[in-house]
C-alpha cells in the first residue's frame, strides 16, 4: 500500500496562447516533504515566476531541472516533451534531496521505493497534461 498524498492540482494559463503550464504538489510520506512538479511549454518562463528559481543558472536548452529550497521543499520543472528517462533522472534528484534533508542514511530499498513512487506519480501527471495540451511529441 502506498503511503502518499497528492494535493493542489492546477492548470495556469496566460494571455499568451502558446504558453501554458500545469503544476501539482505531491507529499512524500512519511517525511511530509513536498515536491511541486511543473510541466510547462516554457520552463524558463515558469521558473522565473517562482522565487525558488531566482539565481538558478538556466538556459533555453534545458529540458528539466530540480531545485531544493532550504526548507526541504523541492521543485521539479519539466518541459512538455520530457522523456521517461528524464523523469526518472529528476525524480532521483528530488528523492535524494528529501532524504538528505531528513538525514536519512543511504539505503537502496528506501531510494528504490520512493523513486518508483515519485516517477509513477509524475508520469501520470505528464500524461494528463499532454491530454489537455495535445502537441506533437517526439520521444526517443
Amino acid at each position: 500500500m502506498r503511503n502518499t498524498k497528492k494535493s493542489k492540482n492546477s492548470v495556469k494559463t496566460t494571455t499568451d496562447p502558446s504558453y501554458h503550464e500545469s503544476c501539482f504538489t505531491h507529499t512524500v510520506a512519511p517525511y511530509g516533504s513536498k515536491v511541486t512538479v511543473v510541466i510547462s511549454s516554457d520552463i524558463l518562463k515558469s521558473s522565473q515566476k517562482r522565487k525558488s528559481a531566482k539565481g538558478a543558472l538556466l538556459d533555453d536548452n534545458m529540458i528539466a531541472f530540480t531545485i531544493t529550497l532550504t526548507t526541504g521543499w523541492v521543485y521539479v520543472m519539466l518541459r512538455e516533451d520530457v522523456s521517461p528517462e528524464t523523469i526518472v533522472h529528476e525524480s532521483f534528484h528530488a528523492i535524494h534531496s528529501i532524504l538528505e534533508f531528513h538525514k536519512i542514511a543511504f539505503d537502496e530499498e528506501i531510494y528504490a521505493y520512493h523513486l518508483d513512487d515519485l516517477f509513477s506519480v509524475i508520469s501520470k501527471f505528464v500524461e494528463r497534461h499532454r491530454a489537455k495540451y495535445p502537441v506533437c511529441f517526439t520521444i526517443k
